[in-house]
């Protein structure tokens, strides 16, 4: 049985680092990190399904970026067509330009069975009981497979397709792996599918071969709009992160960095017919100096340099257009939400 209401206080990732050499605003980040509220209701407790097996822990992020004040609320079920639901669990929505913070709190789940999810948009008072589910509205959790014993944060991605506007798709670029799709400027270049949309799951916290947890973090794309993004901890330097929607090779951590700021870059500008190659390159060096023209966001915490805290630093919402003569971006609309991970001081 677990219950919980807390405040948090503080996908899938390709991670490929990699410098650049001879090369020569949008700052809507900000370094004061606001609280996100997280309840639920798990396996056991009044009103929620029963379950005798093994168990897993979820938790829920909303990255919609809806108005202030609204919530979004996710109920997980089995697949066998029982409409009581096992879990119940709400969270706040971000906000455009923000940065917020939750922490490691989750709830039990049913593991090795599959699993399915519906989500709401409400407004008020977080409610974690069974009114308003939909079981005839929920979609596969996991792709239909069974989760194994473990921490899991499912991620609600549902955006506006007006806001998001078209994606831009360019496969015959020389990184045609990363160009599946960013955001689209000019009617010239060929258009495609943004983010797919819907409830995605990410494994939480590794642990050594020892048990402990090592200081650790990790940087999830999940805007709405970009196959490929970047983080920079310093001038020179880019760490490349795919979309949480697209296919990759596994959620991967990296070590703690040796600064606390780091900045969010606008990798797929490599993607942009319009540019050349010195100019992409320019673009995302004028980034990594902390130059605001291609700077999709920047952030301070000290999740990226701890050696004791598993952190994943998600990124949200629409990524920035690339402007005509290619002297910046225009229209960037994101938020970042610094989730604190299952570790050794939060198991």
């Amino acid at each position: 049985m677990s219950t919980f209401s807390c405040v948090g206080m503080t996908g899938l990732v390709l991670v490929q680092t990699f410098f650049l050499v001879g090369c020569v605003s949008n700052n809507v980040g900000t370094t004061e990190a606001s609280e996100v509220t997280i309840q639920g209701s798990g396996v056991g407790s009044p009103g929620m399904r029963g379950w005798a097996g093994r168990r897993a822990n979820l938790r829920v992020l909303d990255g919609q970026q809806l108005t202030e004040g609204a919530t979004t609320k996710v109920c997980v079920y089995g697949s066998d067509g029982n409409s009581q639901p096992y879990a119940v669990l709400t969270v706040a929505s971000t906000t455009v330009g923000t940065v917020t913070e939750v922490s490691a709190q989750y709830v039990e789940i049913p593991a090795d069975t599959p699993l399915r999810a519906s989500f709401a948009t409400t407004t008020g008072v977080q409610d974690t009981t069974a009114n308003g589910c939909q079981y005839n509205q929920a979609q596969p959790l996991n792709a239909g497979n069974s989760l194994v014993a473990g921490h899991y944060t499912a991620v609600v991605l549902q955006y506006s397709d007006f806001f998001t506007r078209e994606c831009a798709s360019n496969t015959g670029a020389p990184s045609d792996s990363y160009c599946g799709y960013y955001p689209r400027s000019n009617s010239s270049l060929p258009s495609g599918p943004c983010a797919p949309k819907g409830i995605y799951l990410v494994r939480d916290g590794f642990s050594l071969s020892n048990g402990q947890r090592p200081g650790t973090y990790r940087v999830i794309n999940a805007t709405s709009n970009a196959m490929v993004i970047a983080s920079s901890l310093q001038t020179g330097s880019l760490t490349l992160h795919t979309n949480l929607t697209a296919p990759g090779p596994g959620q991967s951590y990296i070590p703690p960095g040796n600064a606390s700021t780091m900045t969010v870059c606008p990798s797929y500008v490599q993607c942009d017919p319009r540019l050349t190659a010195l100019q992409a390159s320019d673009a995302r060096y004028s980034c990594t100096r902390g130059e605001t023209a291609f700077r999709l966001t920047s952030l301070t915490s000290p999740a990226i340099t701890s050696t004791t805290r598993q952190s994943t630093i998600y990124v949200f919402g629409r990524a920035g257009q690339v402007s005509e003569p290619g002297t910046g971006l225009f229209g960037t609309e994101v938020s970042v939400l610094i989730a604190t991970d299952v570790s050794n001081a939060n198991p």
